[in-house]
């Protein structure tokens, strides 16, 4: 017996499947590739169950039931599946981040990543190294520097160069998600890869709502689902241990804070993760009865609600082995005109993280905050030492980049 889909329907209960479990800060997730078809976070032997299931007429075909992507569920799905498991197949039909449905050769073994430092950074850490980078890779990934220098760049994530990406021949380039969305942005490159078969794969590695399900996928392409393992484990590790100590806070509890990202007072609201991470962390935001997620407050109404602490997290800065322009940031907030009598300023509670500590370990930085608000629950916690850890595992480099001031021991 064979089930014929409704491709239209597959995709869009894909869709809201996905986006819908992605949401804040967490980490239960539906991988995004036919062959998963009970529509958990991994494809194993229960999926072949549940494919027969289907067939048998006991269960309801699913969004990603479709194994080999032709728009019957049959016996050959299982057979897909049954070669997935063993690693063997030699292609995979994946739900990329912005939704499109892709068919990719696999095992992937050259890439080229239009993703800042983040997709080089990801990369690296599966063991690939990217066939070309952008020059933003270059200039902002300061941490992988010693690493990323020998390798080509392909023009700017905003205009790459067409041609040079074809004659390399990747099986896939990578961009960031957001990137994608933007009307027309990379619809040229797109339509010129489609022609000799090279796909377009949008996957965000930086966003926690997004991460476990975009280092899934990957590690399945790449055929290395062990890594994918070890990475996901890492995150998982350090945001349960926050969620642990900070579970039974109350509302008086929580440490009023108020977080400004690169600009000054431009701070984050609801709808943006580094919001959801205050959240997390056992913080409350002095704005957070403001809707916005990206707005802009007064000096003055920083001072009429008299934060706890005071976190600046830019974004851009490029981090060096001295810690000055941390420093310089920190003493120029705690000079402006009427936060003197602040009782984060009064109580040395100001400090800076670098945004660069979210990159594609975004829990790093949630080990930062956590301390920031709450230094007496996390007092036997190093964040600095699990921030080079991961460099040391995942890369294989030390890292002694400057990236958080006054030191989290001091906290």
């Amino acid at each position: 017996m064979r089930t014929v889909t409704d491709m239209r329907l597959v995709m869009a209960m894909a869709l809201c499947v996905l986006f819908s479990i992605q949401s804040g800060i967490a980490y239960d997730f539906t991988l995004g590739i036919f062959g998963n078809a009970n529509m958990d976070d991994t494809i194993d032997e229960s999926d072949i169950v549940f494919i027969r299931e289907i067939i048998d007429g006991t269960q309801k075909a699913t969004a990603f039931a479709d194994a080999d992507y032709n728009g019957i569920i049959d016996e050959k799905d299982i057979t897909q599946i049954e070669s997935i498991i063993l690693g063997n197949e030699t292609n995979l039909t994946i739900m990329d981040g912005v939704g499109r449905n892709l068919t990719v050769s696999v095992p992937v073994e050259k890439i080229v990543t239009l993703a800042g430092s983040y997709g080089p950074e990801m990369l690296l850490a599966f063991g690939i190294q990217p066939e070309a980078i952008t020059e933003q890779s270059k200039s902002h990934a300061v941490q992988l520097q010693d690493i990323v220098e020998n390798i080509p760049t392909i023009g700017t994530y905003q205009e790459p160069d067409i041609e040079a990406i074809i004659k390399l021949n990747p099986q896939l380039v990578h961009c960031y998600e957001s990137r994608y969305i933007k009307a027309g942005s990379y619809e040229k490159l797109e339509n010129g890869l489609k022609d000799i078969g090279i796909n377009l794969v949008a996957l965000d590695f930086h966003n926690p709502s997004t991460f476990n399900n975009a280092i899934r996928i990957m590690g399945y392409l790449l055929g290395d689902q062990r890594r994918a393992d070890l990475l996901i484990d890492f995150e998982e590790s350090n945001m349960n241990l926050i969620k642990e100590r900070t579970k039974k806070l109350t509302d008086e509890q929580r440490t009023s804070v108020y977080l400004e990202s690169s600009k000054d007072l431009a701070t984050r609201g609801p709808g943006d993760a580094t919001y959801e991470s205050i959240i997390l962390c056992g913080g409350r935001s002095i704005f957070d009865d403001i809707s916005a997620p990206y707005p802009t407050v007064e000096s003055e109404a920083v001072i009429q609600r008299n934060p706890q602490a005071i976190i600046k997290v830019p974004d851009g800065l490029a981090a060096t082995d001295s810690a000055e322009p941390l420093k310089s940031l920190r003493d120029s907030i705690a000079d402006r005109a009427g936060w003197e009598d602040l009782d984060a300023v009064k109580n040395d509670r100001v400090c800076v993280i670098n945004g660069g500590t979210k990159s594609v370990h975004n829990s790093i930085f949630c080990l930062f905050l956590a301390k920031a608000l709450h230094p007496d629950l996390f007092k036997d916690v190093d964040p600095e030492s699990i921030y080079r850890q991961w460099y040391n595992k995942f890369l294989g480099t030390d890292n002694d980049l400057a990236i958080v001031y006054p030191l989290s021991e001091s906290w």
